[in-house]
Order: structure tokens, then C-alpha cells, then sequence
């Protein structure tokens, strides 16, 4: 009898085992390739309903999922939840004039902090994950399933010849290029840059050379800086990994590939040009593009006021600040645009 009670209990086991890895799959692809389920439930035409829909879909697992690890592998995501939400009602109790922001259909609490697609889920569903492998593999499946989506989503803005977008008033605009899609776009093009750099896989050169290439058409600024953070951080973890044999080959590669780059370099401007217009078939290239032929990339744009405004509240704030959304009780009152 024991022996049937210890083979039921390691089959048990095994079983709980399999159901607890695919509720973390579930998550993952439902979590951080959202975008795309977003775009199956509008093609369903089901739409208005979306959000709750998701959700549903999302919490059952979650919860689930929970069950399944019980408290001691969510405990801590648990503690920082129940910090931050002392630190909405503490603010709250203070500065009751914020409530207007934690309202905010975009900003607010809801979307931000209760939704579940908001970024500090990931700190829930990353603590779920026991196996380092595990991680990276779920995390490099949910980045192929971002890149196609933002490549669709690229090919139909390039073929309506604009991006239709909501600005911070609620209006509907159209443009060249879209804030928000080259920071989507940092999710795989990091993902596979640490398959490439980091762990050798040189297939996945080409995946984030695409993502780069569509950051540069379509996003903003920033994230190609995020981009060249990168790329400083994880070039010098690679060459420190390298075999003495892998640096003298590199190093001849480049010697051989200089006069390339410099032929590059002092030509980038017609380059950037010729594959923007090439790839979007429009004779208008993107804000981006645009900045940098006219050597407008380092515009600030505002941002030293925004910079000037936020050291003030930093200076009179004294020990506490001026809790959570502060800044934006302040500075978005200024700029619509809601930095």
C-alpha cells in the first residue's frame, strides 16, 4: 500500500508539474503578446467587450496559477502590490487634489495599476517561472508573436500611408510614424539581442536587425537610444566571453569591413533616405528619419522645461516628495501630451 501511495503521489506530482507549466505558457503569450490577442478579439468582432474579456481570460489562469504555487512563490509580488497601494491611499489622504489622475482613462490607477496589463504584472508572472531555460523560452516564443504582429501592423499602416493613432485629448490623428510602436518594438528587439549577443545564437541577428530597422522607421527617439544602451551593455559582455581565437577573428573582420563603414558613415544621410523611402514606398520618411537628416535628433523639444519643472518639485518636495503622481498633478497640467 505504500508503494501505491508513493507511485500516486509522484504521478500527482508529474501531473501538477505539467498543468502549472502550461498555465505559465497561457500567461505569458497572454500577458506580453497582448497586443496580439487584442488584434484576434477585434478581428472577432467582439471588441467592445475586449478589455473585460481579456481580463477574464487572463485572471482565470492567473489565479489558477497561484493555487498551483500556493504563497511561497508569489509572496513577494504580493508584498510590492501591497506597498504601492498604501502608497495611492497615503498620497490620496494627502493630496486629495490628485484625484482627477488617478482617474485618468490612460494614466490612472485602473489602467496602470489594477489592469492586468500593466507592467508590474510581469513581476508576478516572471517569479512563477523556477527554470532559468524555461524563462527564456517563453519569453523568446511571446517575442516571435509580437515581432509578426508589429510587422502586420507595419505593413497595413505602410499601405494606408499613415498611422492612425489617439492623442492625449482623445482625438484621433494621423502621421508619419507612431510614439508608441517603436517602444513596443524594444520587447523582442531585446529578447532577441540577448539570444544573439549574449547566448551565441547568430540566427537572431536577423530578427532584431528587423526590429531596429523598423524602430528607425516608424518610432520615436527614444527608443533607439534604449537600443544603443544596449547594444553598450551587452557588446562588452559578449567580448569578455569570447575564446582569444573568437577576438583576433573579430578584430581582422572589422579591419577587413573599415573602408565599408566609413563609406557608410560618410554617406548615412542618402543611405537612411534611400531605405526609408525603399521599404516604406512613401516619398515622406519618418519624423525620425527626418530629425536626423536634419541633424534635429538632439531637439529637446520641451523636454528642458519638463527638466526645469521636475528638479523644482525634486528641490521643494523636502523628505516625502509629493506622492505619487505628483509630477503629473504639476506637469501635466502644462503639457497635454501627459509626460
Amino acid at each position: 500500500m505504500r508503494m501505491k501511495f508513493k507511485k500516486l503521489s509522484i504521478s500527482a506530482g508529474l501531473r501538477r508539474v505539467r498543468v502549472s507549466d502550461g498555465l505559465i505558457s497561457l500567461l505569458f503569450v497572454l500577458y506580453f503578446g497582448a497586443d496580439a490577442v487584442y488584434a484576434i478579439f477585434r478581428y472577432l468582432g467582439i471588441y467592445d467587450h475586449l478589455l473585460d474579456l481579456f481580463n477574464t481570460l487572463y485572471l482565470v489562469p492567473l489565479l489558477l496559477a497561484c493555487a498551483v504555487y500556493r504563497f511561497r512563490r508569489v509572496w513577494m509580488s504580493l508584498v510590492l502590490y501591497a506597498v504601492i497601494s498604501v502608497l495611492f491611499l497615503v498620497t490620496y489622504a494627502f493630496h486629495p487634489e490628485y484625484a482627477d489622475w488617478f482617474s485618468h482613462s490612460t494614466y490612472g490607477i485602473v489602467p496602470q495599476f489594477l489592469s492586468l496589463r500593466g507592467g508590474i504584472w510581469a513581476f508576478l508572472l516572471i517569479g512563477f517561472v523556477r527554470d532559468p531555460k524555461q524563462l527564456l523560452h517563453l519569453l523568446l516564443v511571446t517575442a516571435w508573436v509580437c515581432l509578426f504582429y508589429y510587422v502586420w501592423i507595419y505593413t497595413e499602416a505602410m499601405q494606408r500611408g499613415y498611422w492612425v493613432s489617439v492623442n492625449s485629448l482623445g482625438a484621433t490623428t494621423h502621421s508619419n510614424y507612431n510614439l508608441v510602436y517603436g517602444y513596443d518594438m524594444l520587447y523582442p528587439a531585446a529578447v532577441f539581442a540577448v539570444f544573439a549577443f549574449l547566448r551565441g545564437k547568430r540566427l537572431y541577428y536577423i530578427p532584431f536587425a528587423l526590429c531596429t530597422l523598423l524602430v528607425l522607421l516608424a518610432g520615436s527617439r527614444g527608443p533607439i537610444l534604449w537600443l544603443l544602451m544596449m547594444f553598450v551593455v551587452m557588446v562588452p559582455i559578449k567580448w569578455n566571453h569570447m575564446t582569444r581565437r573568437s577576438r583576433i577573428i573579430t578584430l581582422s573582420v572589422i579591419l577587413l569591413l573599415f573602408p565599408l563603414f566609413l563609406m557608410v558613415y560618410n554617406n548615412f544621410n542618402a543611405i537612411l533616405l534611400a531605405i526609408s523611402t525603399g521599404v516604406t514606398g512613401n516619398a515622406t520618411p519618418s519624423r525620425t528619419v527626418m530629425m536626423i537628416l536634419n541633424n534635429s535628433f538632439s531637439d529637446d523639444n520641451g523636454r528642458q522645461k519638463i527638466y526645469e519643472m521636475a528638479n523644482e518639485l525634486i528641490q521643494n518636495g523636502g523628505a516625502f516628495g509629493h506622492g505619487v503622481y505628483g509630477d503629473r498633478y504639476v506637469i501635466g497640467r502644462q503639457f497635454s501630451w501627459g509626460y
